[in-house]
């Protein structure tokens, strides 16, 4: 939810503009920029394309306004913890499993 990162719709509009320019959408770079910039570590392409599979609710390609209010778990990082710590336990298996 988007209170637990902005204290309000105004302050999570400002920084949807700092990051979306005048189309006001984010592409998949700008998005990558802004969850660097907030302090989110190395974001990888794959991880912007899950992102964006998971937030992008009207298949545009971009990221609007809406969407971005329901980002809150991609700022914190959780969502990329977790999906990163599946990633290491599922390979963690296969090699299991291949021995």
């Amino acid at each position: 939810d988007a209170d637990d990162m902005f204290d309000s719709v105004a302050e999570a509009r400002r920084a949807f503009g700092k990051f979306s320019g005048e189309n006001l959408r984010i592409s998949k770079t700008e998005l990558q920029n802004a969850l660097q910039f907030m302090g989110v570590p190395m974001v990888t392409k794959k991880e912007v394309d899950m992102a964006f599979r998971r937030y992008d609710d009207d298949g545009s390609g971009y990221i609007g306004f809406e969407e971005f209010l329901d980002m809150q778990s991609l700022f914190d990082g959780s969502l990329l913890w977790r999906q990163r710590k599946f990633n290491n336990v599922k390979r963690t298996v296969v090699n299991l499993v291949e021995k």
